[in-house]
């Protein structure tokens, strides 16, 4: 099961995967482009690049489209209370008032709200294991990762 910590981490990312994933079609339309083309690469490496891109672009799309999926199927309270919390910096106390719960029972919601969020990631085919295996080695998505969390430095 994914962490809390682990969702979240998701949640920020997913807006930088429609840069992520332009990004590396833009790196395949150069490499089958004629500029990389008049290079003196051989073929052999051209065609791995361009096999590891696709797969790359595979992956980060997969990931958006569960991500997506995933948020669907939380209540639209759910969604509205963690966007209140995680990316709009409100306090607990000012969500709390806004719905009309207490701190306590807000901070339930929150935590059954991961949870489903984080089993719907993994019954949609993304579990800790597969995410790091996916993206361990594409050093933009861990930027954007870390960025997303307000990391400033990578290391």
């Amino acid at each position: 099961m994914l962490s809390q910590k682990n969702t979240l981490t998701l949640l920020f990312v997913e807006p930088y995967l429609v840069h992520l994933i332009g990004t590396y079609k833009r790196k395949l339309k150069y490499l089958t482009g004629f500029y990389h083309n008049i290079e003196v690469i051989p073929a052999e490496i051209t065609i791995d690049l361009i096999i590891n891109t696709i797969d790359i672009i595979d992956a980060l799309t997969s990931l958006k489209n569960v991500i997506m999926t995933a948020k669907s199927l939380l209540s639209e309270k759910e969604l509205k209370i963690i966007n209140s919390i995680y990316f709009e910096k409100q306090t607990f106390c000012d969500v709390a008032l806004r719905y009309g719960y207490t701190i306590k029972k807000l901070r339930v919601i929150l935590k059954k709200a991961f949870e489903k969020l984080a089993r719907n990631i993994v019954i949609l085919g993304f579990d800790k294991k597969r995410i790091i295996e996916y993206f361990d080695d594409i050093p933009v998505f861990i930027e954007c990762a870390c960025l997303a969390q307000g990391v400033e430095n990578v290391e």
